[in-house]
């Protein structure tokens, strides 16, 4: 059995995990892969793992790469099979080695590998009888808004009836036993209830101690405050944890739309009540597959996407970038809030952006190398203007001072900071920027439009 490539203590605290969109991501130099619609592979992720360790990341994400008729995977026909599609040997079994090659090849790298696995449903042309005649697998109608929309592709499991329930927890010991992987993204555990997830977490945990798993539980028609809600009573059942962590929703949709906006008070305001609800650190992003992206947000403004990345980095805990994230990708569409799959488009490796991805590697080593940025905890946070503020402290005592602008004006000389920084306060961005200067408690330069960072206190 295989360990994970990384500390239990990153792993369990604030690993920064790389989601990869298969079919959009890279296609394989072979150029043999039938592809699904984009033309992405699995070969294409291997020969890309040096640009995914260039940045830092933790943990790779994986779209759903199991059997299937979609470009997106989330209609399983067969979960104990890789895609034949995303292989580039149509030999039975060599779609499985080469998902066994980018296993080993991320390890040695020092990449986890979590592998988004859909549990409530699957595919209408998943042949259950037949694939598993061993199992009494069972369907249920659906139950929710979301589910009655997505019937016409999917069906869903009976979680509660025991056959069942065996069927899917041996789905998921299977990727970890047999190829080593090193946790999952479960995708809409909305549809089942905590003693299910509590139970595989309890059983997967005897298999890898070490495991790392996070869930998707997101409302994309309510507000925040009660999606942050429902989030919280996600984390636990009865008796322990049924995740790591789950995916904070609030956080991302407050923080691309204070960044479009220019102006983060409500950015504060949903964080501070998130505070007071979650038990333990969500883990932050700024889109996925499912939202638009954050550089059409930010108007395809690469110093906006930048102070988004910056404010992104200087979460606690867990944190998600989306690929192309670091390279200035755009869908070009105006975007929306709700559910928005303009973000599915191919990484742009010809033309990145090469200003941002090199501020993206130096925020990424400086979230690594500073504690008080991924585990510390929020002494203040706070919007002055289109200032946001936070004053983080780590349990080794190192404190930082986060400072961005959300405008594309300067903020100009002599704006009040005091309450914040206190009445005089020098230090040099940790980020590279202009220092920053505070007396009398107030500031003694400009913070450029767009500007802002990371100051040691």
């Amino acid at each position: 059995m295989r360990s994970s490539p990384l500390s239990p203590e990153t792993m369990n605290t604030h690993p920064f995990i790389y989601q990869i969109y298969v079919d959009a991501f890279a296609r394989g130099s072979s150029g043999r892969s039938p592809g699904r619609r984009r033309g992405g592979d699995l070969e294409g992720v291997i020969e890309r793992l040096d640009h995914v360790a260039s940045l830092g990341a933790d943990a790779i994400w994986l779209t759903p790469i199991f059997a299937s008729t979609s470009d997106h995977g989330y209609n399983i026909t067969d979960y104990f099979r890789v895609d034949p599609r995303l292989a580039n040997d149509e030999t039975p079994g060599a779609a499985e080695d080469l998902f066994g090659d980018l296993v080993e090849s991320a390890h040695r790298r020092g990449i986890a590998i979590l592998l988004d696995l859909p549990l409530n449903h699957c595919g209408h042309g998943y042949d259950l009888a037949t694939t598993h005649p061993d199992r009494d697998v069972r369907i249920r109608p659906a139950r929710t808004r979301q589910e009655r929309g997505w019937s016409r592709d999917l069906k869903y499991f009976d979680a509660d009836h025991e056959d069942t329930r065996r069927f899917l927890f041996d789905v998921a010991r299977h990727w970890v036993e047999r190829f080593g992987v090193d946790g999952y993204r479960y995708d809409y555990v909305h549809g089942i209830a905590n003693p299910f997830w509590e139970a595989l977490y309890t059983e997967l945990r005897e298999i890898r101690s070490d495991l790392f798993v996070v869930g998707e539980h997101w409302d994309d028609m309510g507000g925040p405050e009660a999606n942050a809600a429902d989030i919280a009573s996600r984390f636990d059942g009865d008796e322990g944890p049924c995740f790591d962590t789950l995916f904070d929703f609030p956080f991302q949709a407050a923080a691309v739309e204070s960044i479009a906006a220019g102006e983060p008070s409500g950015l504060v305001k949903i964080l501070d009540y998130c505070d007071t609800v979650y038990p333990r650190p969500t883990c932050a992003m700024l889109d996925n597959h499912d939202t638009a992206r954050v550089a059409d947000w930010a108007g395809r403004n690469s110093f906006r996407t930048a102070v988004a990345l910056k404010l992104l980095a200087a979460q606690t805990g867990p944190i998600s970038v989306l690929y192309g994230t670091e390279t200035g990708l755009a869908a070009g569409k105006l975007p929306k809030r709700a559910v928005d799959e303009s973000s599915r488009v191919p990484m742009n490796w010809d033309s990145p952006d090469e200003t941002l991805l090199e501020l993206s590697r130096r925020v990424f080593a400086l979230r690594r190398s500073a504690a008080a940025l991924c585990e510390g905890r929020v002494e203040r946070r706070a919007a002055i203007g289109s200032l946001y503020f936070e004053v983080k402290r780590a349990a080794s005592g190192e404190r930082i001072a986060v400072m961005l602008n959300f405008s594309d004006e300067d903020v100009p000389a002599g704006t009040e900071v005091g309450e914040i920084l206190g009445q005089k306060f020098q230090s040099d961005d940790l980020s590279g920027g202009p220092p920053l200067d505070v007396r009398d408690g107030r500031l003694r330069a400009p913070v450029p439009s767009l500007g802002g960072g990371y100051f040691a206190l």
